[in-house]
């Protein structure tokens, strides 16, 4: 049976994730601090989904966080190397401030293996961390 996560499957969830002896990053901020110092569900999940066993125990749960998947399209022809570079880095800034306004807490690139080679070292420079998953993506 699948129902909607409650406040209470959250310890189910802990124990599971602690059973499984993943690492911290994959157990998910279900809960955030709100601006009253109050905890609540994070609202950047928007599924929160518990799957039952005919039986009624948890067998898995799931959850859907929403993400801000960056895209940048440069135009190489305007300006220097080095203003495209000080640009970028302003512009970097900006954008993440207004996500941030929007209640995202990360941005994500994908970004093709033969131009990560030549931009790793940017991206590191303003702040993007490779991750060391690999994504795999469920077109709907």
């Amino acid at each position: 049976m699948m129902r909607k996560f409650e406040p209470a499957d959250y310890a189910k969830a802990l124990e599971i994730h602690q059973e499984n002896q993943l690492p911290g990053n994959c157990l998910p901020d279900l809960y955030v601090t709100d601006v009253r110092g109050e905890k609540i569900l994070n609202p950047l999940f928007s599924i929160r989904a518990v799957c039952e066993a005919p039986d009624g125990r948890v067998a898995m749960m799931a959850f859907s966080k929403i993400q801000g998947e960056l895209f940048l399209i440069l135009d190489h022809r305007v300006g220097t190397p080095e203003e495209r570079w000080q640009w970028l880095l302003e512009f970097k800034s900006w954008v993440a401030h207004e996500a941030w306004k929007q209640g995202l807490d990360q941005l994500t690139a994908f970004v093709p293996p033969d131009i990560e080679e030549s931009f790793a070292k940017r991206l590191e420079s303003m702040g993007f961390q490779r991750s060391p998953y690999i994504p795999w993506t469920l077109n709907l």
